[in-house]
This record gives C-alpha cells, sequence and structure tokens, in this order.
C-alpha cells in the first residue's frame, strides 16, 4: 500500500520495532548532543514514557500532520478554541507539562482539558481540572482510554478525543523528546572531540559517499496521483465491492468476483480508503448493522490497518467473512486471526511474489488479480506526461522496509577508538586465534582496525569466522571462534566498552599499545568511541542519501522541527545540507534591508472557477541566507487580525519529499533534504525570524480585510529579479551577477522560479516570458473564460527544483519542474509538452467531469489544442494513434479498458468529425460547468453515472447531433434519462463511427 510521505516520517517503528527500541536507537546514533548536563539529564528524562514535569515550556506536534496543537482564538475556557496549526513557536502552541496537567503557556492558570461529552478538548482551568493526561511508549497523549487525536478529513485543523488506536494521526512528538533522543548521553559535542578524531571522522564519511552503492530498490508500477487498490479475501478469493448504490444513503459494500471495475477499486490516502467510483466517500463501519458503508471522506475517522498476517481492520475489530453462503457479505468482528479474517492487496502479493517461501500460499485467482493489475498500472506509468523520465514510481512499503532491514549493523565495518590515545582497537599481527595479538595503532584504515557488529558480538574484518574475545590468561584480548564464542560486548552512555563486569582499559604505561579488560572505574583510559557514532554526531547529513536509510531521514525530519521550534536568539541546533540545494550565500555578500509594499486590495477568486486557481503570492527581490536571523517588521499599527493575514515564505519549492516519493526511489536516493522551504506567521512590530535553508522570500496572503501596508525586511541579500515591463536589459544585466542562487522572472500571467546560474545566458528575460503568458493565454482561451467570467486573477508559478516528488514534472500550485530534465530559462520549455501538460492539469475541471473522461487524457486536450495553435501539428496524428485506436476499439476495445491515450481519442474524434464547433465545444463545456450554482456543482461531483451523462448531453447539444451511437461504439453507458432529454431535442443520430475512415 503506498503511504503518504509524512506518514512514515514518525519514530514509532523502525525494523519492525517498538518506540523504545527506536528512541534507543536514536539515542545511540543520532547528530549533535551536548555534553552532560543536568539540561540534557532532565531533557533524556523527558523523553520517557510518562512525560517529566517541566520547567521549560514544551510542543505538542502530531507525528501524522505535522502540525501543533495550538489555541487558534480566545484566551480563557469561556472562548478558546483549540485546534491544529502550523508550527511556529508561538506561545499559543507551547505547554507546560505539570503533574499529569498540560499548562498553557499564554496563562498556567488554563490547562489542556475535556468536555463532559469526553470527545472536544476545551481549555479548562489548572486548578479545579481532573483530567490527567499520560504521553505513552508508542507516542499516544492519552486520557483514560482515550487519545489525542487528529481526524484524517481535509483541512485536519481538528482535534478531537477518541477510543485509542495505532494509527499515526494518534501519535505526537514532544520538542523536549524530539531534543532528548536528538541529544542523548551516547552522543558527543564535536568541540568534545580531538582534531584527530574528527580526522578519521572525515576520511571515512569520505569513504562512505565515495564507495557505497546505495542497495537496489524494489519498485512497483505506481501512475501520477495514486494507484487504486483491491482487498482481496484469501477465504473467498473476491474482491471488497460497493455492489449497489453510490453514496452513503445506498450503497451496499459486500463482495464479488474480481471484475476490474471501478466499484472494486480503493485508493489509499494514509489510513482512509477512498472508493474509486467517488473519493469524496470513502470506507467506514456501519454501527447500525456491524458492516461497512461509504462515509463522507471529509468527515470520517476511520483508520484503517492491513498487518502483516493479512487482517484488515480498524482499531480492535477486523473485517470478516461470514461463512454462511454465498459469502458476499463483510462485516466487522473482533480480531481473531482466522482465513476467514485475512486479506490480501495487489502490492501485498507484489510483496509475497519476491519471497519464494510464500510465493506457494498465493491463489491462482490472486496471482491473476495481481497479473492483471500489475499490467495496468505499467500501462498507465508509461503514458505519465508523455515524456523520459516522467514515470512516478513507487515503493512498497514493506519493500522498502526489508531493504532497509538488509543494511544493518553487519553490514558495514565500524571502528573503536580509544578516548584516552585517539588510538583504533587493531589486530597488530597474527591472523588466527593462535598468534593474533589485539592492540591499539594509529587509524590506517585497515581491515585489521574493522570490526563488523553481530548483536553483541564484534567480528574482526579479516576474518569474519574470528570474533574479539576475552583471553582469560593474560587479562587481554584474543580472536576466538564466531560460531563458539559466547563474549557479548556492550558499548554504554559513558562510552564504557566492556564484556559482564570488566571494560576495556588502555594501561597508562608508554607506548600505550596495549589493551586489557580491567574492573570498570569509569575512567578516561577506559572510554571508547564508535566511529559511526562519531560520523553521525559530527555530520549534517550530506545529500545525496540513499533511500533505504530511512533511519536517517526520520532523523533529519526530526532535526527539522527542533530547529524550527529552537529560541532564533540561540546558535541553530543541526546544521542542514543547504550547499547541495538550494545554495549559500557567501559570507561576504552584502546584506541589506528592503522594503516592499504588501498588496492586499484584491484577495481570493472567483468562487465558480473549478480548477487549480493560484494562490495569493507576492514575490521579492530579497533572498534570506540559510541559517542566518533576519526581521520582518510590520507597522505597530497594524491590526492583529489584519497582520494574521500575512504569512512569509522563503522558498517557492513546497514538494516534502520522503522515502517512498516516486522520484525518490526511482533515483534510489534523496538529491536534497526532504523539505527546503518554511513558512512564518507575523504580528505587528517587529519579527525575528530564521530560515534554516534559506530561500526566495514571498509575502502569501489569505482572505479577509482589503488593505496595503508597509514590511521593512532586514538582513537579507538582493536576488535577481525581472519583471516583464519594468526591468530594463541594462539593469538584468547587472543583477543577474548577484550572489543569490536564485532569481524570481515575473510575466503578465507567470512567475518563474529559477537557479541564477540557469538565467546567466538569458540577455533579457522579455521573449522566455512572452511564450510563458502565451501558453497560459492559450490554456485559459479553451477553457473558455471571456471578459464576463474572468479566468484567475493570480499568476501561476513555475518552479525549479533538484528533485521534487514524483514525475519530471507535476502540476498544483507551484507547478514544479525537474531541473535533470527541464530548464525553466530555456525558451525550448514553454513551447514543450510537459508545460502545456502540467499546467493544462492546473485547468482541468477534475471532479466535475474530466477525471471521469480520463484524467492523463482529458488534460491532453489542451496540449493538442496549443500544439495547433503554435503550428506544429497533432501529437496523435504523428504517432498513428487515431488508427490503431479505432482497429483497437472494432476488436472491442472499451473506454473504461482504455489507456489515456485511446480516451483522448475518444474525445477527439468528436472534435475532428465536427469542425464546426471544433474546439468551441470543449470551450462551452467548461463554460457551462462554472455557470452551474455550487448546489448543481455538488451533485454533480457526487455521480459517476452524472457526469457521463453531462458531457454527452452538452457534447451533443454543441455538435447539433446525438452522439449516442459513438459513446455505445466504445461501451460507454449512458442513462435512459439522458437518452430521452436528448431525443426531444430532436437532434439526429450521428454515425457509430466517428473516425473518417
Amino acid at each position: 500500500m503506498a503511504t503518504h510521505p509524512l506518514t512514515e516520517a514518525t519514530f514509532t517503528r523502525s525494523r519492525g520495532g517498538e518506540a523504545s527500541r527506536v528512541i534507543s536507537y536514536l539515542l545511540h546514533f543520532v547528530g549533535e548532543a551536548t555534553c552532560s548536563s543536568p539540561d540534557r539529564e532532565r531533557s533524556h528524562a523527558q523523553s520517557s514514557s510518562t512525560v517529566m514535569d517541566a520547567d521549560e515550556p514544551d510542543y505538542l506536534v502530531n507525528q501524522s500532520s505535522h502540525t501543533c496543537l495550538t489555541v487558534v482564538r480566545g484566551s480563557s475556557p469561556r472562548d478558546a478554541v483549540i485546534a491544529m496549526a502550523k508550527c511556529s513557536g508561538n506561545v499559543k502552541q507551547q505547554w507546560f507539562f505539570h503533574r499529569g496537567q498540560w499548562q498553557w503557556a499564554g496563562n498556567r492558570q488554563f490547562c489542556l482539558d475535556v468536555d463532559s461529552d469526553h470527545k472536544k478538548v476545551v481549555l479548562g482551568e489548572s486548578a479545579r481540572s481532573s483530567t490527567v493526561w499520560t504521553h505513552d511508549s508508542e507516542g499516544r497523549i492519552l486520557t483514560e482510554s482515550r487519545g489525542l487525536d487528529v481526524p484524517w478529513g481535509k483541512p485536519r485543523t481538528a482535534v478531537i478525543l477518541y477510543p485509542k488506536h495505532d494509527g499515526a494521526n494518534q501519535k505526537w512528538w514532544t520538542l523536549s523528546g524530539l531534543k532528548a533522543s536528538l541529544g542523548g548521553t551516547a552522543c558527543v559535542r564535536m568541540d568534545c572531540v580531538p582534531t584527530r578524531v574528527l580526522e578519521i571522522c572525515h576520511k571515512e564519511c569520505q569513504a562512505e559517499y565515495g564507495q557505497m552503492s546505495a542497495p537496489t530498490c524494489q519498485r512497483c508500477g505506481k501512475a501520477k496521483g495514486g494507484v487504486p487498490e483491491y482487498l482481496i479475501s484469501q477465504s473467498t478469493n473476491t474482491c471488497l465491492t460497493v455492489l449497489s448504490g453510490s453514496d452513503p444513503r445506498d450503497a451496499v459494500v459486500g463482495l464479488a468476483e474480481y471484475t476490474g471495475s471501478g466499484r472494486q477499486q480503493w485508493f489509499v490516502q494514509g489510513g482512509q480508503w477512498q472508493w474509486a467510483g467517488n473519493r469524496s466517500l470513502c470506507l467506514s463501519p456501519d454501527e447500525g448493522r456491524q458492516g461497512l458503508c461509504l462515509a463522507p471522506s471529509e468527515k470520517s475517522s476511520a483508520f484503517w490497518t492491513l498487518n502483516e498476517e493479512g487482517i484488515f481492520g480498524t482499531e480492535s475489530r477486523a473485517l470478516d467473512v461470514p461463512w454462511e453462503e454465498p459469502r458476499t457479505k463483510v462485516i466487522l468482528y473482533p480480531a481473531h486471526g482466522g482465513q476467514n479474517q485475512r486479506w490480501w492487496t495487489v502490492t501485498l502479493v507484489s510483496m509475497w511474489l519476491e519471497l519464494p517461501r510464500t510465493k506457494d500460499k498465493l491463489s491462482k485467482t490472486a496471482l491473476r488479480i495481481h497479473e492483471v493489475e500489475e499490467a495496468k498500472r505499467k500501462a498507465s506509468q508509461d503514458a505519465v506526461d508523455g515524456a523520459p523520465g516522467s514515470h512516478c514510481d513507487c515503493q512498497a512499503e514493506a519493500s522498502c522496509r526489508r531493504a532497509s532491514q538488509a543494511a544493518s549493523d553487519d553490514e558495514f565495518p565500524d571502528y573503536l577508538i580509544s578516548q584516552s590515545t585517539n588510538t583504533c582497537l587493531t589486530v597488530l599481527s597474527g591472523s588466527d586465534p593462535r598468534d593474533a595479538v589485539v592492540g591499539l595503532a594509529e587509524y590506517t584504515g585497515s581491515g585489521r582496525q574493522q570490526w563488523f557488529v553481530q548483536g553483541g558480538q564484534w567480528q574482526w574484518a579479516g576474518n569474519r569466522s574470528l570474533c574479539l574475545s576475552p583471553d582469560e590468561g593474560r587479562q587481554g584480548l584474543c580472536l576466538a571462534p564466531s560460531g563458539k564464542s559466547s563474549a557479548f560486548w556492550t558499548l554504554n552512555e559513558e562510552g564504557i566498552f566492556g564484556t559482564e563486569s570488566r571494560a576495556l582499559d588502555v594501561p597508562w604505561e608508554e607506548p600505550r599499545t596495549k589493551v586489557i579488560l580491567y574492573p570498570a572505574h569509569g575512567g578516561q583510559n577506559q572510554k571508547w568511541w564508535r566511529l559511526s557514532s562519531l560520523i553521525a554526531a559530527t555530520r549534517c547529513v550530506k545529500y545525496p542519501l540513499a533511500c533505504t536509510d530511512v533511519d536517517t531521514y526520520k532523523q533529519e525530519m526530526a532535526r527539522i522541527l527542533v530547529n524550527k521550534l529552537s529560541n532564533v536568539s540561540l546558535p541553530l541546533p543541526h546544521a542542514v545540507d543547504v550547499d547541495t540545494f538550494p545554495g549559500s550565500v557567501a559570507k561576504t555578500t552584502p546584506r541589506c534591508s528592503r522594503s516592499f509594499t504588501l498588496d492586499l486590495t484584491v484577495l481570493g477568486q472567483a468562487s465558480n472557477l473549478r480548477m487549480t486557481a493560484p494562490e495569493d503570492w507576492q514575490p521579492t527581490d530579497a533572498y534570506v541566507p540559510a541559517g542566518e536571523v533576519f526581521q520582518i517588521v510590520l507597522p505597530e499599527t497594524l491590526s492583529e487580525a489584519r497582520a494574521d493575514q500575512i504569512t512569509a515564505r522563503v522558498g517557492a519549492q513546497r514538494d516534502v519529499l520522503g522515502p517512498e516519493s516516486g522520484n525518490v526511489v526511482d533515483q534510489r536516493k534523496f538529491m536534497r533534504c526532504p523539505v527546503v522551504s518554511e513558512e512564518f506567521e507575523l504580528k505587528p512590530g517587529v519579527n525575528t525570524l530564521r530560515s534554516q535553508f534559506g530561500g526566495s522570500l514571498i509575502f502569501t496572503y489569505e482572505e479577509g480585510e482589503n488593505f496595503t501596508t508597509i514590511a521593512e525586511v532586514r538582513n537579507v541579500v538582493e536576488a535577481p529579479f525581472y519583471v516583464m515591463g519594468q526591468t530594463t536589459t541594462s539593469q538584468w544585466a547587472k543583477m543577474k551577477e548577484l550572489d543569490a542562487p536564485y532569481c524570481v522572472l515575473v510575466g503578465d500571467k507567470v512567475v518563474v522560479v529559477a537557479p541564477t546560474k540557469a538565467a546567466w545566458k538569458l540577455s533579457d528575460p522579455k521573449r522566455l516570458l512572452r511564450r510563458y503568458d502565451d501558453v497560459i493565454g492559450m490554456l485559459e482561451s479553451l477553457s473558455g473564460f471571456t471578459a464576463g467570467d474572468p479566468p484567475p486573477r493570480g499568476k501561476q508559478w513555475i518552479v525549479d527544483d533538484v528533485q521534487i516528488s514524483c514525475g519530471s514534472a507535476h502540476a498544483g500550485f507551484p507547478a514544479m519542474f525537474d531541473r535533470q530534465y527541464y530548464d525553466l530559462t530555456s525558451l525550448g520549455t514553454p513551447h514543450d509538452w510537459v508545460s502545456w501538460h502540467e499546467l493544462g492539469h492546473n485547468y482541468q475541471q477534475g471532479e466535475w467531469w474530466s477525471y471521469t473522461y480520463g484524467s492523463e487524457s482529458t488534460v491532453n486536450l489542451f496540449s493538442c489544442y496549443i500544439e495547433e495553435q503554435i503550428g506544429i501539428g497533432n501529437r496523435l496524428q504523428r504517432e498513428n494513434r487515431y488508427m490503431e485506436t479505432a482497429f483497437a476499439v472494432d476488436k472491442g476495445l472499451t473506454f473504461e479498458a482504455a489507456d489515456c491515450w485511446q480516451k483522448l481519442v475518444f474525445l477527439m474524434e468528436i472534435k475532428n468529425a465536427f469542425p464546426y464547433p471544433g474546439w468551441d465545444m470543449f470551450r462551452n463545456l467548461n463554460r457551462s460547468v462554472r455557470a452551474l450554482s455550487p448546489e448543481q456543482a455538488d451533485q454533480l461531483a457526487a455521480s459517476e453515472q452524472r457526469k457521463l451523462d453531462y458531457v454527452y448531453k452538452i457534447l451533443s447539444r454543441e455538435v447539433g447531433a446525438d452522439l449516442i451511437l459513438h459513446y455505445e461504439r466504445w461501451g460507454i453507458f449512458i442513462s435512459p434519462e439522458a437518452r430521452l432529454e436528448i431525443q426531444q431535442e430532436g437532434f439526429e443520430k450521428a454515425p457509430e463511427d466517428l473516425t473518417g475512415r
């Protein structure tokens, strides 16, 4: 099953272990820490299963939404509203833990409480509240048996109390716990480490990145936007299906033979299973009947899991197929693990096929479904964008976990370094138990100094059949056969390395090459470092990073969050690799102050656009250097309500990467930090901020009052900033030499964010921007926008990135382009198919009709139209897709079974057969959808059949002919009501075959 990128960014599971194991692992291996101090010990204590009383304010961060528990409005129990909000460091998000209470930092007389129904989270009076909170080892924040829960429905700002379960939406980090895990006692401060040891770390890091090959990642086909799953009963070999109905009132959920129909398909979004027939509906328990029903996705709190045993369920109940014939019924029943409670998915079958010992447990039906669906996935994968490198691959969660498990301690050798001599434990001479001499030597990187850690056994790299062992006769060390040795070595938090009650000791007598076993006393000559721990502590993670290194990814995400919430008056706790991306600014580059007029006089978009509308972003010529403190000063006279409408964004790259992100898996590595941009809430007066990544400064606006104001920005650098119609070529020639990694180019309809180095070749960006503007103008034209029905007010943003989440480019706001495929400053890019395709996605009327007729098909109506407009012909003709598809339909190909190109042919055949109105038929279709009232639009979006009928009726009216025979030829069912409506309007039937053969 595919998972959301951030769902896996938790510390609750690692290599199949419990949270306590993960925290222990992090304490031993993760980045920069502090030397021993009372503060550190208190922080470490707070990471235990029950949070300790705190003298410092803390934050409660949900592990599934990565947002903070916040008093978003009000300031007393009478008017306070508690919800989730972006973590900003505001006092409204701070809580003190005191004797089981979470007291609000805004006023410690008030605390986190629950209402009388034990469902709603409220602000209560600390002196009167009887609510006692615990933070258990799984990360849940509980009172009695109910947990603090962030429901999955968008916009994910709600927080409720719900019976405890294992979902990530009930798991929380505290800032103190993260700091403890990232700064535990097993780590060391870099100023505590001698230069010689740092040199060893540096050399080994170089060797690691220069020579280590990332393990091959398993891949499964995943089309852009996710692939549908099937839930197959292992007991009946039939599929979970919406047997009848299409909305929560009449839908019947049960089992049926596999057909490949959309009624049997489900999209997995976090723990929610959304029905492919209508993704606004999802699988939900039907409490009244102990069965299943469909419920609105935005409102449902059902969280489904499928464990390694194949048990699919929610909370303590499993999906169960009763034994009574005809076995089409499904119920929820207490989990017992029987065969009738076990299920497969297509992804799970993929995983089982890779395991020879389990392959024979798969039924023939499951294998057949897997084979058919995998072929579909591959076909849809090949169609995405129509460009090389644009495939949106994925990796099954279980496969990725197995790959990461393979990279355990015994895969790479380690070194043991004495803290008193800075030399390495070495087999000085000999090579077998009879003659080997174990002692200390200067670091050489030789295999004689390397050890593979297998559990508590240290196996010698020179011969792994031999391991480190006590030499009882001489109180020293020797080599012994690994298969017979019972020696178990530990390295504790104080650095004491030993076995049983004795520690490895370096006697003080020169030349200090001898090691002995001696009763532990904790002296410096008994303290050791593992090189792997030092490397983890010394390095900010350098990219690229192997996609299978999930532990390092999780550590990096934790560091990012700790950095975000740290006090800006103190040094940044953890270094971030910005040199790789987005780039650093030289310390010699002059810092400056800038003043900007923030224009909020026009906000929001028309309510009827029914497309992905641009957001209210205002670009600037300021670039924020990474890790440096900067200020944004708003007028003191500005109201808090108006200030709340303004957000400062640093960096336009919004994509968040995870181990299962398509391009991370495809390229087998993270090319950059998983997150590279930040947003900051602002208040009237001086806002002192710090961006750990740096980037272009952008002001973003929320709807509300209309006004203008002035913002002064301090300690930034000037970036190349070209505005068409304002910036002269001579001004551009000077500014493109500025030392900022990114430049911003602003046209009438577009904003382009690209690397400054890429823009050096542009002598005058006007021609480039005009091409982008022309393309967007053509998209607006085919969308049917007119002066009376105007297009989106805001500009489309197109942004460069070194690695995006999926594909060679993807739609959205902003539209993201991967630089290894596209140069946004090249004149060819605006006229590349991918630009029309991705920006076209933003103009699709998706849930109202476009997705029903094929998301990747209807978007290419825009592509074909623009090709015609700029005079380069038609791709479908060049690739002979018209004739190939016509012959396929002759042989029985249906619209439902067609690929995205064939579905595009279905629509283009109508357009070609009726040159008048031609493209106007699609313009008017889009206009008609925008003309619907909100109620009519909601009704249309709720039914796949209504959408099929609606387009059939509109297109028939546009061409002046009944298209029913064309629809029947393609196997598309049109309802009798829609047929009758068109017949009554007196249209003659158009020919069945519109190919023109």
